[in-house]
This record gives C-alpha cells, structure tokens and sequence, in this order.
C-alpha cells in the first residue's frame, strides 16, 4: 500500500492493521463525503421535493458504477444494507414449490445458512450440502474439485444452488462461471446464489457477476466503505420469474417500463462508498493489483 494512500485512511495512523475481511478502513474522502451529504440533505430539507434530485443523481452514480464493475446493466443492480441482506432478501420472491431443494456449500457464512433454513421451513423445501471446504490449491484445481463435487451432489429437485465467490473461511477462489454454465444444462436451471462479501474490491468481478442469478456483496470489506451498505445484480431471468418481497427494500417498483429495486434507506452512505470504492479501484491497494492474495485468518463478521 502506498504511503500516500495510507495517510488518508486514520486507522492505519497508528497501528499495523491486518484486513483480514471482517472491516476496511475507511478514507478520509469518504468520512467528507458522508458528512457533506448529511450536510446537503438537511440544507435542502429532509424529505422536500428538492432533496429528491441530490439523492437520486448519488444513487446513479453508484449503481452505474457498479453495474460496470459488475459487467451488468444498471437496471439489475440494487442496494441493501448489507450482503447477507443481498443474499436472502430476493429469495423470498421466487416462486418455490415443496420439495424444490437447495444445494448450499459447506463452506457458506452462517447468516446466509440460517435464512436459507428458515426459507426451507416455511416454503416445505429440502436442504442439501455441496462440500467445497475441503477443496485447496490452485483455481484450477478447486474448479475441477467444484464442478466434480456439483455433478454428484445435483438431483432432479435442486432448484438453487449457495455458492460463495472467495470462501470466506479459506480464501479459496470458487468457478462462479463454470458453475452458471452447468447449472444452464440441468433440466430445471436452477438460480445461483453467490455471496460475494470477499470479493468486490478484492479480485475482478464482471464475469462472476454476470453469471449468476444473485450476486451480493458488501461496502464496508475490501471496498473499504462504510457499513450498513451493500449491492447485489440480479440476472435478468430472475427479475421475469420473482414478485415482491415483505420488506420495502425488495419491492419492484416501475421505472421506464421495467420492474426495479428501491435503494438502500440512507443516500449519505452511497456517496461514502462511492469514494471509497473509487479509492480501492485507483491500483494503490495490492488486493486490486494483485487479485487472489489473501491475508490469512477467517472472518465471522459477515454483513
């Protein structure tokens, strides 16, 4: 890291700091960004019809911003509060039916295995483990290990499949890709679900993104933003066959002609982690140059 970026992050002042993807620090330009936000929407008023525009145009800024990071069109990326938020809160409006299986990795954050088991019980659905934990070793190899370990685990019912991009508990580098591709050839196609909360700002993301039917991630990790913000793409197929959610955040709304996905509540944090995104992605951070290097030890924090 250089030393310039290293001075705009007050974490690192003082202390050898180990991001081992539990918090990133976050730059000074986003602590400004978020306070001058604050600053703007009560200058504007709360809630008037002109604060409406300031927090619309930060909102486009960010989802277009992401959308290319995410190599997806604007329309199909939205924000949550954070990932595990991204991860569940669309699968509640797909339409289940009992004894549709879900394939979950062994090596899944507990926050999202805990919704997925709840959906499981309300919905009459069967819980099934994909083991990838053990898998180590090149990407290539854990590919092949993957992929060997999705066909002999896949059956008639599996209707989704939880898969992480990075584990978050080994760092292994999961065939996001490859798994879309043979899913495509099962008989009932079934969604993939990616938590990507140690991916974004970490390694590349476009292809992974694109491929899946739910990618979620999270601000306040690699990205080095805030917390309470996150952003998930969903694929086009998914938007066709879902309908609303309980919660307000999930609610397709109309919008030139298409269904979208209501923001995240607090615009001040979109524009933190837009600057901060932009600091992450400006090649000063080895995580960014480097793609696959890790620092070791899990992290439990999650969303």
């Amino acid at each position: 890291m250089s030393t310039d970026l290293r001075r705009q992050m007050p974490a690192l002042a003082n202390k050898t700091y180990f991001n081992y993807g539990g918090q990133g620090p976050l730059p000074n330009a986003s602590l400004a960004a978020i306070q001058a936000a604050w600053t703007t929407i009560q200058e504007l008023g709360p809630f008037t019809s002109e604060v409406w525009p300031f927090v619309a145009r930060t909102t486009d800024h960010l989802r277009q911003r992401l959308a290319g990071w995410f190599g997806v069109p604007p329309g199909r990326v939205a924000f949550s509060e954070n990932v595990t938020a991204g991860c569940l809160l669309p699968l509640w409006g797909l339409p289940w039916q009992a004894g549709d299986q879900l394939l979950i990795s062994d090596a899944e954050h507990p926050g999202v295995v805990a919704g997925c088991r709840e959906l499981a019980r309300r919905e009459q659905l069967e819980l099934a483990v994909l083991p990838v934990l053990q898998l180590r070793g090149t990407a290539e190899a854990a590919a092949t290990g993957t992929l060997a370990a999705l066909e002999a685990a896949l059956t008639p019912r599996t209707r989704l499949v939880v898969l992480s991009h990075l584990l978050w508990n080994t760092g292994q580098l999961m065939p996001i890709a490859a798994v879309a591709e043979r899913l495509q050839a099962h008989p009932r196609q079934p969604w993939l679900l990616v938590d990507a909360a140690q991916s974004l700002g970490a390694i590349p993301v476009a292809e992974a993104a694109a491929a899946a039917d739910i990618y979620a991630c999270t601000g306040h990790k690699w990205c080095c933003g805030p917390e309470g913000l996150g952003a998930f793409a969903l694929s086009e197929r998914l938007l066709a066959e879902s309908r609303p959610t309980p919660d307000r955040l999930a609610q397709p709304q109309q919008r030139n002609g298409r269904r979208q996905r209501l923001p995240s509540r607090c615009p001040p944090l979109r524009g933190g982690h837009l600057l901060s995104a932009l600091v992450r992605r400006s090649g000063q951070l080895p995580a960014i140059a480097g793609g696959r290097r890790r620092c070791p030890g899990p992290s439990r924090a999650h969303s």
